[in-house]
């Protein structure tokens, strides 16, 4: 059964990082200063030193705001609404419809980041491989899983919330764009997996079911992994992750093994 998404052409490689991450014209922030000027949204922010207000640039008030979403939705979850997510970002609720039209939708920006801060690492360790000398295949691994890792449990809270709280039907269009994300890593690592000799004709299911195991693994790996003197630390954790994505669970001999590391 084909998901609900629009039936027009599939993103170019960038096209969801450029929706997730620009903002628009200019917004005035309120002081973090004084918390007490913080309390009500619908005052005007306090005056600084020469009387006018700080001026931040469009980015970074978005930057705020979508922090902002992630604290609130981590705290009350899907009942979180705009005038809380403002008073937690230092802006007036009017800034907030500025970058965004609804809750839902900076909410569903918000979701998407992890994943689209991702897919911009991944385009940018593949474009520092070139394909006459390219990164060997068992580090270039190490590096996307690394950095999966990495931007997952930087917003696992959120991410857990969120998505548990939310269900495909329910959020077609959320779901729909995360599919348009997963499509542009699956490009990349179709590329640059037959660059080094991958067999890439299940590429795009291969690619979901990794990112689905580094999920599952921010998500549960405090209860699942072992613990105390079993417990494995990072790097050893990411190499069995990697054993396991290119050799399975079959015995395998280091010598028989293809030279595919420094």
């Amino acid at each position: 059964m084909g998901r609900p998404c629009s039936t027009g052409p599939k993103p170019r490689p960038g096209g969801i990082i450029a929706a997730v991450t620009n903002g628009d014209d200019g917004a005035t922030c309120q002081s973090d200063s004084d918390p007490a000027t913080r309390a009500s949204i619908n005052e005007p922010p306090p005056a600084q030193a020469g009387g006018a207000a700080s001026r931040r640039r469009p980015a970074e008030v978005r930057r705020l705001l979508l922090e902002a979403a992630e604290q609130v939705v981590i705290r009350k979850g899907m009942s979180a609404n705009a005038q809380e997510i403002a008073r937690e970002a230092g802006v007036h609720r009017s800034v907030l419809y500025r970058h965004f039209a609804s809750v839902e939708e900076i909410v569903q920006v918000a979701t998407l980041r992890p994943f689209s801060e991702f897919l911009s690492m991944f385009q940018s360790i593949a474009d520092s491989s070139g394909p006459d000398n390219p990164i060997p295949l068992r580090d270039f691994l190490y590096g996307f899983l690394d950095n999966l890792l990495n931007d997952l449990t930087a917003h696992r809270d959120f991410l857990t919330m969120v998505l548990s709280g939310l269900s495909p039907v329910d959020n077609s269009e959320l779901w729909c764009k995360l599919d348009e994300v997963l499509d542009e890593i699956t490009v990349i690592a179709g590329r640059e997996g037959q660059i080094r000799g991958v067999d890439v004709s299940s590429i795009g299911v291969n690619t979901r079911l990794v990112v689905a195991m580094t999920a599952g693994l921010v998500a549960f790996g405090d209860w699942l992994l072992p613990h105390g003197d079993r417990a494995l630390d990072r790097h050893t954790l990411i190499e069995h992750m990697s054993n396991l994505i290119l050799y399975g669970v079959q015995k395998v001999a280091d010598e028989q093994r293809p030279a595919d590391r420094t």
